[in-house]
């Protein structure tokens, strides 16, 4: 019986195209996967050497499962503590709080995740910041009553502060706070942008894989000319965590919640809120290049801010001339002023 040899079947052009496209497409998944782990592994390594470069200038206080880092500067009574503008640090105050150190003691601190402090849990809003400051100062030994000075976001957590703790408070000085009543009243070109929330979702996981890095994007105070040249490279050290942009996202989200929070305390209260507790609003000015609708949104702004400076018996607010939403920069002397003179003046007495 004589054997039939078969010739072997050889693949269609489609089919060898098909494997070639297979084969190109998991050297392109294994290259990106290597690059993304690259990434996260020089994250973690940048992040040590810049904790080991910049460690913490102050101190690291347990506030109930986490630590929060508060800088310490100078002596006297009542102590003055300075919380920050959303994606700031206590570097924002370093224009001010040197030179209140001067004359009384000056406390600036790290809320959760930002700056040197370590991660909380739960909802960042407003009062869950004035529950771990009460804490920290509390720890820290501190000793009431203070003066709280607060920007922007910060504004609003001292205020709270001072609706839930009126006994520890000597003064307030609120430095262009936010209002409550702003997403409401302001227009909608003023108000906090929705792709700003996007951008945060994207910038979380582009910090975990240095990708801010690469590209040399810092979050926070890092990526502005605010702060002096000297503390810019701490400033970029820290804007590269990635619990700093997680900060920045938990915040901003949260906004609306820290704006009924307020809404809230402030009901629960009388006709004026912070009592007699002496109290200054500093507003940031009008630009003078500013279009019809920006002075509409400024004079609106302004008029949340008189209404912030009624809760009190000795509330007061004043415009700063030359200034834009961050007067501690921009005009730092405004700010002295105003905590010199209440200090000077016996604050809470």
């Amino acid at each position: 019986m004589t054997a039939v040899m078969i010739p072997p079947v050889r693949p269609g052009p489609w089919r060898r195209c098909f494997r070639w496209i297979k084969r190109i497409f998991i050297a392109v998944l294994l290259l990106v996967l290597t690059a993304l782990l690259s990434g996260f592994i020089c994250q973690q390594v940048a992040s040590r050497i810049g904790d080991r470069r910049f460690p913490p200038p102050g101190r690291m206080v347990d506030v109930g499962g986490h630590r929060l880092h508060i800088l310490r500067l100078g002596r006297g009574s009542p102590a003055v503590v300075f919380d920050s503008p959303m994606g700031a640090s206590h570097l924002a105050w370093s224009l001010v709080q040197p030179r209140v150190a001067a004359f009384t003691e000056a406390c600036a601190y790290d809320r959760a995740g930002s700056g040197w402090s370590e991660p909380g849990l739960g909802p960042r809003t407003s009062s869950k910041a004035a529950e771990e400051l009460h804490a920290l100062l509390k720890n820290a030994g501190v000793k009431p009553p203070y003066i709280l000075v607060g920007s922007s976001i910060g504004g609003l957590n001292v205020r709270l502060y001072a609706f839930r703790f009126p006994g520890e408070v000597a003064g307030l000085v609120l430095v262009d706070p936010a209002h409550e009543e702003q997403s409401v009243r302001l227009p909608p070109s003023a108000q906090l942008d929705p792709s700003f929330i996007r951008m945060l979702r994207l910038a979380r996981l582009g910090s975990r894989l240095g990708l801010l890095r690469l590209l040399n994007m810092p979050l926070g105070e890092a990526s502005s000319p605010l702060l002096p040249a000297e503390l810019r490279p701490m400033a970029r050290a820290a804007g590269f965590r990635s619990s700093w942009v997680d900060a920045l996202y938990r915040e901003a989200i949260a906004i609306e919640a820290s704006f009924a929070e307020a809404r809230s305390a402030r009901r629960a209260l009388n006709e004026r809120p912070l009592g007699d507790i002496p109290l200054v609003v500093l507003t940031r000015s009008e630009a003078e290049t500013a279009a019809p609708h920006e002075r509409r949104a400024w004079r609106i702004w302004r008029e949340l801010h008189l209404e912030i400076a009624r809760e009190s018996g000795r509330g007061e607010q004043e415009t700063v001339p030359g200034s834009g939403h961050f007067i501690q920069a921009d005009r730092p002397e405004a700010v002295i002023q105003a905590i010199r003179k209440l200090v000077a003046a016996g604050a809470g007495s």
